[in-house]
């Protein structure tokens, strides 16, 4: 009987800057996270696991943060897998900014107001700003998700293939949506708390099946 692979995908910490800011890339986290809610998570994930995270800083951060609470591997985030396809949804012009400074954008109010009906609907672009819609994401990160599974297997040999990734709470709807074959309009308005954790298995058919949800073991 072949092991099921099973990805554990932590979305990050709290970044510094708020909630109604669009995040770039290289934001940090906040450091007021209490360092119990990284011991709690990391109680949840296992031991020996094959870890990565999705390439932004803040993912890469809450990676080494709870990899001091684990028995792994590796030590820090210059040995992990990077999964640049797990990164959050591509926001174009909207990196960066806060949510007042874009209600005069038509498209970002359109968004807002009802995302779930807008999935199709992309931010504007620039260069070297890339864009796109849910869907667009929702793809590529069942794409990289597939990819992620298949280096963990790589790596696992003849343990059974585990692996964590900290990414982002965008990347577990759109895993989620992935692995059930949901309509975006179910997922999309779900919201997952930092440090949540959603757990995946792909079968020998490669089929995904949801274990664990985000919201049934986050920490307290």
């Amino acid at each position: 009987m072949v092991n099921p692979t099973r990805i554990y995908l932590v979305r990050h910490a709290k970044p510094l800057g708020g909630e109604n800011l669009v995040y770039d890339d290289d934001i940090t986290l906040d450091p007021a996270t209490p360092a119990q809610h990284f011991a709690a998570t990391a109680a949840k994930l296992p031991d020996g696991a094959v870890w990565g995270h999705s390439g932004a800083v803040r993912a890469a951060m809450t990676m080494d943060a709870l990899l001091a609470y684990k028995q792994a591997p590796i030590v820090n985030s210059n040995q992990a897998l990077v999964i640049h396809g797990l990164v959050e949804q591509r926001w174009g012009t909207w990196f960066g900014k806060h949510h007042a400074d874009l209600l005069g954008d038509s498209a970002f109010v359109q968004i807002s107001k009802r995302r779930e009906e807008w999935a199709d609907l992309a931010p504007p672009a620039a260069r070297g700003l890339p864009s796109e819609s849910f869907n667009m994401f929702a793809t590529r990160v069942g794409q990289h998700l597939d990819r992620a599974a298949d280096l963990v297997e790589h790596l696992a040999g003849a343990a059974a293939p585990v692996g964590v990734f900290a990414c982002h709470g965008g990347t577990q709807r759109a895993a989620l949506m992935h692995a059930e074959k949901m309509p975006a309009e179910v997922v999309i308005g779900q919201k997952f708390p930092h440090l949540g954790v959603l757990v995946l298995e792909r079968d020998s058919q490669r089929r995904w099946h949801v274990v664990q949800r985000p919201g049934d073991i986050a920490p307290q």
